[in-house]
């Protein structure tokens, strides 16, 4: 089972060593997130990014953002026609290809977050995953900023007109970031596209907010993340705990 954190805003600084995260550790995250393509007769509905954060006997418990569904219409009569696509970022050479039901069962518009569980089939059985992940909190204005790390996928068009899809791990340290008040924050050098969404910002094995597109900063379109307050963690610890 998946522990569901308490809130514990990450406001304590023991030492620059302490909030390394290890290659181990790093990929114990990497079994967590997936790439995730819907199809109707071998045609894309939508592509996106998300997280496991939590395995029941018979579904797998997925979080990404609101706005990865509004291209279609999801109800009970498409669930079963739609062909699912997913990669694991822990093992990348390998996709699986199912036809599982998806359902939405945590929809926030406002927060752009969305949680959804796929049937736990046969296919699943050789993935490995971890059940070490927390959502929480985090103060922008804390030093830890510098040790914060993202990993994800996204899908861009080839030469030859075709759709492929890629995957992304970058420290923070590493980019040229600024903050907006309340949770906003900006990443001014990086190329994500489409099927970037819902691409978990962590600290260490916690989830502390989620990739959710572009928006204006300084005049310019820019990529950026919607960094999760203690309402939100709340909402959410409570949810998946029922």
């Amino acid at each position: 089972m998946f522990s569901v954190a308490t809130i514990i805003p990450l406001t304590t600084v023991v030492s620059c060593s302490s909030n390394i995260i290890s290659a181990r550790e790093i990929n114990d995250v990497k079994k967590n997130v997936f790439n995730i393509g819907i199809y109707n007769n071998d045609q894309i509905l939508t592509t996106f990014t998300s997280v496991l954060i939590k395995e029941e006997l018979n579904k797998l418990i997925f979080l990404t953002t609101s706005h990865s569904f509004k291209s279609f219409k999801l109800n009970e009569a498409t669930t079963d026609e739609l062909t699912l696509k997913i990669t694991q970022f822990y093992n990348l050479k390998q996709s699986l290809k199912i036809n599982s039901k998806i359902r939405i069962i945590y929809d926030n518009n406002d927060e752009d977050i969305a949680i959804f569980y796929l049937d736990k089939t046969s296919e699943f059985n050789d993935i490995k995953i971890t059940n070490k992940l927390e959502l929480n909190s985090f103060d922008t204005k804390l030093p830890q900023a510098n040790f914060l790390y993202t990993l994800g996928f996204t899908t861009l068009l080839d030469e030859d007109f075709k759709t492929n899809t890629y995957d992304l791990f970058f420290y923070l340290k590493d980019k040229d970031i600024s903050f907006e008040e309340p949770n906003i924050l900006f990443i001014n050098n990086i190329q994500y596209s489409s099927g970037a969404s819902g691409s978990p910002l962590l600290y260490k094995d916690k989830i502390i907010g989620l990739y959710l597109g572009k928006k204006l900063n300084n005049g310019k379109l820019t990529p950026f993340f919607k960094l999760f307050n203690d309402k939100i963690v709340i909402e959410l610890n409570n949810f998946l705990i029922k």
